[in-house]
């Protein structure tokens, strides 16, 4: 394979562009499409952690006050609780993937340091 033709380390698909995953804490790096890395663990993860802050705090902030007093409209407006821990969510990965989105080309990268 050449530089070109680094394959995604969990469909085999061949990168011309992907995302470099891992490599925290002295671990391998290695590269995924971007389809696979939407559901890479540590990814999921992180970015679930930091919705389930940022949603909590946002919905404290915005729907406090009506909550604790028992006045918040469900049934017109239900859909904000929700919204408020996806959008984080949606935050978080997207800046995950573009800070980690490289063409392999350019990464410089040989297949047999991502075998």
């Amino acid at each position: 394979m050449s530089r070109s033709e680094v394959g995604c380390a969990s469909c085999g698909k061949r990168l011309s562009r992907g995302v470099l995953v891992g490599g925290a804490h002295g671990g391998k790096s290695r590269w995924k499409c971007i389809r696979c890395s939407l559901f890479d663990r540590a990814l999921v993860g992180r970015s679930s952690r930091v919705a389930l802050l940022v949603g909590t705090l946002l919905v404290a902030l915005n729907q406090g006050d009506q909550l604790w007093m028992g006045t918040f409209p469900f049934e017109t407006t239900w859909w904000k609780i929700p919204m408020t821990y996806l959008v984080p969510y949606c935050v978080a990965t997207y800046g995950a993937i573009s800070n980690a989105h490289r063409s392999v080309a350019e990464a410089g990268v040989s297949a047999s340091s991502d075998a």
